[in-house]
């Protein structure tokens, strides 16, 4: 396998994580409940402010990890296509 057809490969694989209805769900409870979470803590309570807003923030680079691996595996695939 060639690496422009691995990054294709990779690219599909997290395009079905991100597809997958349960992931999907998933993602947004975990985001939802950490922000909630965040946002009703009291402004004193920095210890629980830090850490759900770092785990907001560490779900949102995961999220934008795969968006990139997808989009670096369309861009593969567009080269394999043309025969670049």
């Amino acid at each position: 396998m060639t690496d422009l057809e691995d990054e294709r490969h990779r690219g599909a694989r997290a395009n079905a994580i991100m597809s997958d209805p349960l992931m999907i769900e998933s993602f947004k409870t975990l985001k939802d409940n950490y922000f909630d979470a965040w946002a009703n803590s009291l402004p004193t309570d920095t210890a629980t402010r830090e850490h759900c807003w770092n785990m907001y923030n560490a779900i949102k680079e995961l999220e934008g990890q795969l968006d990139s691996v997808i989009k670096t595996g369309k861009f593969a695939d567009r080269q394999l296509t043309k025969g670049v």
